[in-house]
């Protein structure tokens, strides 16, 4: 027997499933105990004494393959602890792990270590430095161009002659006359005058 509407009833039953699908599309979700008791803010609820929520177990290849939203929650069965996606890398919710350590090895160097428990060795020493020579210094790092500069430097000298005239000599033992007119000088007084020599070489008495 086929039963026939009409198009009032064919409203109602319209109306019906209309308001039935927009309250599922706003509805919140209670699972557990007190089903019928939801925080107006919680758009899904968990309760229970003696059930728990279990969030995806993964190992740490796994984890790093996935790139969820922000917030996203994981289990790293490989550390045994919750991950949370933040700032576009998952990071460990367990305190023991999150912390970082930076320690002095008293040589030069640091060791560095991060939330992973990942161990980095930062070296501050000159020699392990890479370095871009001049073309006066052949060496390679910090700690060896030091060693060549001060090596050079002993064979540097500027020698005053005494009459407004240096020698000075570099590193390769080239010597170079240097006469300086940019010296003045006032003579030791004879019966009372003294003579005056400026930087461009006139006297006055």
């Amino acid at each position: 027997m086929i039963k026939t509407y009409n198009n009032k009833s064919l409203k109602r039953v319209l109306i019906f499933f209309l308001i039935f699908s927009s309250s599922l599309l706003f509805s919140q979700v209670k699972v557990g105990d007190n089903p019928n008791s939801i925080d107006s803010f919680s758009i899904l609820e968990l309760e229970s004494n003696n059930k728990v929520l279990v969030v995806t177990r993964v190992n740490t290849t796994q984890m790093n393959a996935i790139v969820p939203l922000e917030g996203a929650l994981v289990y790293n069965t490989d550390s045994d602890c919750l991950f949370q996606f933040k700032n576009s890398g998952w990071v460990t919710l367990c305190a023991s792990e999150a912390i970082t350590t930076l320690v002095n090895n008293n040589n030069g160097t640091y060791s560095y270590t991060n939330e992973a428990g990942v161990i980095y060795t930062i070296d501050t020493r000159a020699v392990s430095n890479p370095f871009s020579p001049t073309a006066t210094i052949s060496a390679t790092n910090v700690q060896a161009a030091i060693e060549e500069i001060n090596a050079n430097a002993t064979s540097i000298s500027l020698i005053n002659q005494g009459n407004g005239v240096y020698l000075f000599t570099d590193a390769s033992g080239n010597t170079t006359s240097i006469s300086d007119t940019s010296i003045s000088t006032l003579s030791s007084p004879v019966d009372g005058v003294y003579t005056y020599t400026d930087e461009t070489g006139a006297t006055q008495t």
